[in-house]
């Protein structure tokens, strides 16, 4: 899959990504997702690859609860990650939280 010059210039700083990140891709993506994502997993220090079986495109649309997984997995890399509870943020678990108009 060819990039355009802005994203190859980009891709060379992944490496300096110092953030969890958390990537999902269906195992039967018909449009090279998956590759993208294994090479994004190698690039990024901090990243977690989790490879939905028998699951190709539009994960968003056709598999919602894995992306609420996804965040929830992030959620637990992040809290995980601090050791100090006097660092830890005040704000709550995202499915914690109440949206009003």
């Amino acid at each position: 899959m060819a990039f355009s010059p802005a994203a190859e210039q980009i891709s060379k700083r992944y490496k300096e990504i110092n953030h969890p990140v958390v990537i999902v891709a269906g195992d039967n993506d018909p449009f090279g997702t998956k590759e993208q994502s294994l090479r994004l997993k190698e690039d990024i220090p901090h990243a977690e690859l989790i490879l939905l079986p028998e699951v190709a495109h539009m994960i968003p649309q056709n598999h919602p609860q894995q992306v609420v997984n996804a965040i929830d997995r992030l959620w637990e890399i992040i809290v995980g990650d601090m050791s100090d509870s006097s660092m830890r943020s005040p704000v709550p678990h995202p499915t914690n939280l109440t949206i009003t108009k």
